[in-house]
Parts: structure tokens; C-alpha cells; sequence
């Protein structure tokens, strides 16, 4: 009931505030609507060391994408995804949503997006820094896009910065109706007391099927020194009874501008409550630029579990973004 309410106060002020808003002058209108193209494709090659595995080439991500600004405080945005790779996301649309900017100092979208929640979730995928997510991440943050309303706000204390975001979706997905009645709230602080450096903590609360209760709770890091940069994230979670966490560092190192050194480790536990269920994962990857907008990745990842199974993963893979 209190997350409705929410809903409705900040649908009121909106439309109130956008009262005021409104554009007169016909050399503002003339600007408007514009457009801007998007997207990125990759293709990828992988050796897989599993028992049964196949090597072969593949088409992870074919994506298009528009954005355009329909006034000086409203804006669109679309895409969808041409590989239709995504179990998760179930269809080729991806973002659907409308931002507008009326209330001063905050950034307001409504529709179906990404929504914000930790560190690697909310980095666009395109600019990700290895071939595949943390598992902690790919087994926590799914879907990664819902349907909803999500508010955000910069404020600025002197030199320290901080960003607040809070979301209400719909907790189903994308591209799905809502399964239950009780919407989920979502919610991501950062705080940057120094320059270099970025702190970070997420909250998901929802439910998913008739009633099944989904929770999670993140923490993460982003420190950059010169040409060092790392970065951490901790993810908590819980479905129905099951207990699930993880964790990953990143280390990388800029040994010129079109060539960056990284290396991985990670821990994903699948339930907290079963002895041995953890898997490890080390990744090491080398990122080639061709400039700014063609990019060579390469990655080795080993993963240690037990008992222990043969199935390390190589893989190199180009993409190009617009």
C-alpha cells in the first residue's frame, strides 16, 4: 500500500509540475523531434573444454536502438535485440520508455528499461569490461529490464557527489504483465567523496509468481588511481526460503590507450544453505581498442568447484557499437 501511494504522489507531482513547463515559443518547437541511432553487434568465438562442449563461432548481441527528444523536457527512447539471445528478456523489445525532465534537479522515466542496481547491472553492455557478467550478477540480476517508474536525483555536497535512484516496477520482467498485485521497489545510492572514487549500495524488494517473496541486497566499489582501476561488488539474495550470494574483483590496468590488461575473481553460492555448492571463477582478459568504436575482447575464464569438473572457457570475441 505504501509503495502505491508512492506511485501516486510522484504521477501527481509530475503532471502538476509539467503544467508549468510547457513550451511557447515556435523557434524552441522548431527544434523538436529529433532523432539519434544506436546499437552494437558482436560476434564471438569460443573453445569450450567441457565434456560434449562444440566449439564454434556465435552472435551474442545484435542491437538497434533510437533515442530522440520530442521537447526541450521530454525524450524517448527504444531498442530491441536482433539475436533475440536473452532468454530472460523473452522477446526482441528491449527499452521502451519516456524520460522527461519537468521537475528541476530530477530525472524521471517511465517504461519498460535497465533498471538500476548495483555496479555491473547498471554499466551499459556495450562498455562492459569481460565477455560474460559475473555469475554472482547473471544468476541474481534477472531479468535485467522490468516495466515501470524509476526517479533519480544528483546532489552535490561541495567536492562530495552523491546520486540517489529509486525504482517501482512491476517485478514480472519485461514484456510481461505483472504476476501478482504487490509491486517491487528498487533503489541504488552512490556516494563520491574523493574523485577516483565511488561507493555504492543497492536494495531489491519485490515478489514474484502468486506471492513468492524476492529480495536483494547489494554493495559495490569503483577505484581508479592513473592507469589502475578496480572494482568490487557484493550481492545478496533470497528466494522463498533459499539463501543465495556472491562476490567479484576486478583489477585492470591501462598499459596504453587502446590496450587494457584485466583479471577476475569471483564467487557465486547457489544456496547458503547446501555444503559445497559454491563455484570460483578466474578470468583473465586482454581488451584491444581499434578506436572508439571497435573493440577486440579476449578472455580465459577457469572455474574451480567440487568435486572439480573439466570445464574451462576460452573466448575471443569483436564488437562494434554506433
Amino acid at each position: 500500500m505504501k509503495k502505491f501511494a508512492v506511485l501516486i504522489v510522484l504521477l501527481v507531482a509530475v503532471t502538476i509540475t509539467g503544467l508549468f513547463a510547457v513550451e511557447t515559443t515556435t523557434q524552441t518547437q522548431s527544434q523538436y523531434p529529433n532523432l539519434v541511432l544506436n546499437g552494437f553487434a558482436r560476434v564471438r568465438y569460443t573453445w569450450d573444454f567441457g565434456a560434449g562442449k562444440v566449439d564454434g563461432f556465435s552472435i551474442p548481441n545484435a542491437r538497434f536502438g533510437i533515442r530522440g527528444d520530442i521537447s526541450k523536457y521530454f525524450s524517448y527512447t527504444f531498442s530491441i535485440e536482433g539475436s533475440n539471445g536473452d532468454p530472460e528478456n523473452k522477446k526482441m523489445v528491449y527499452d521502451v520508455y519516456i524520460e522527461t525532465s519537468i521537475i528541476k534537479d530530477f530525472k524521471i522515466r517511465l517504461g519498460q528499461f535497465k533498471y538500476a542496481f548495483g555496479l555491473e547491472q547498471s554499466t551499459p553492455e556495450a562498455d562492459l569490461d569481460f565477455i560474460n557478467k559475473a555469475d554472482v550478477v547473471s544468476n541474481l540480476i534477472k531479468p535485467t529490464r522490468d516495466i515501470g517508474l524509476q526517479v533519480s536525483r544528483d546532489i552535490d555536497f561541495s567536492s562530495v557527489r552523491t546520486n540517489l535512484t529509486l525504482g517501482l516496477v512491476n517485478g514480472s520482467g519485461s514484456n510481461t504483465e505483472d504476476e501478482n498485485n504487490r509491486k517491487t521497489l528498487i533503489g541504488r545510492f552512490l556516494l563520491t567523496p574523493v574523485k577516483g572514487l565511488t561507493l555504492g549500495a543497492s536494495y531489491y524488494d519485490g515478489a514474484t509468481g502468486i506471492a513468492d517473496k524476492k529480495n536483494r541486497v547489494g554493495a559495490e566499489l569503483k577505484l581508479e588511481i592513473c592507469k589502475l582501476f578496480l572494482k568490487a561488488e557484493f550481492i545478496t539474495g533470497k528466494d522463498k526460503t533459499a539463501k543465495k550470494e556472491g562476490y567479484y574483483f576486478t583489477l585492470g590496468y591501462t598499459v596504453l590507450p587502446s590496450t587494457v590488461l584485466l583479471a577476475r575473481y569471483e564467487n557465486w553460492d547457489v544456496d547458503k544453505n547446501l555444503v559445497d555448492r559454491d563455484i570460483s571463477r578466474l578470468t583473465i582478459g586482454l581488451n584491444y581498442y581499434f578506436g572508439k568504436n571497435v573493440l577486440w575482447r579476449t578472455n580465459y575464464e577457469r572455474r574451480m568447484e567440487k568435486p572439480a569438473v573439466k570445464n574451462d572457457v576460452f573466448s575471443t570475441q569483436f564488437q562494434v557499437k554506433f
